[in-house]
């Protein structure tokens, strides 16, 4: 798996998320939004291949939930026991976490250069055709440009015209 990792959300191309490494799209991600399909049924890497984001239960919980759980002393299985049943009595819910999976499918270059050229077409109109027959490189690094100065012009209180 090639970063950055790009994935389309629900509301089309300007809902586009491009992350520098899979610890930074499994940490800015948060459960809820993954399980309601805030980042699409999947996104690919910097090559195409198909990569999802998915929800599981946290390998080790946390706080209060994971000191409840988490065993003590010779008694390790007994302490772990009565953890439980005061986890499930106080209804805490178990901690879930996000975790990137790579799909085993064949690369899509054409539908991640799609989504970009869609994205561009929001952020630089007059870029788009000749963003066209760029490589994919090239196209993600120019997506990537347009976001941060689209970002940068706002938190300076300039807003171009689109």
């Amino acid at each position: 798996m090639r970063t950055p990792l790009i994935f389309l959300g629900p509301n089309g191309s300007w809902d586009l998320k491009i992350f520098e490494s899979a610890l930074e799209a499994e940490g800015y991600a948060e459960p809820p939004d993954v399980q309601a399909g805030e980042y699409g049924a999947r996104g690919w890497d910097a090559d195409g291949k198909p990569v999802a984001l998915e929800v599981k239960l946290a390998k080790e919980p946390r706080g209060f939930y994971g000191e409840l759980l988490r065993p003590r002393s010779k008694w390790e299985a007994w302490s772990s026991e009565i953890g439980t049943r005061v986890a499930k009595w106080l209804r805490l819910q178990p901690q879930l976490e996000v975790r990137l999976r790579e799909l085993v499918a064949h690369a899509e270059p054409e539908a991640l250069r799609e989504a970009l050229i869609g994205r561009l077409a929001g952020l630089e109109p007059d870029l788009v055709e000749g963003a066209a027959g760029m490589a994919l490189d090239d196209l993600i690094a120019l997506v990537r440009r347009s976001t941060h100065e689209r970002l940068q012009a706002l938190k300076q209180g300039r807003y171009p015209a689109n």
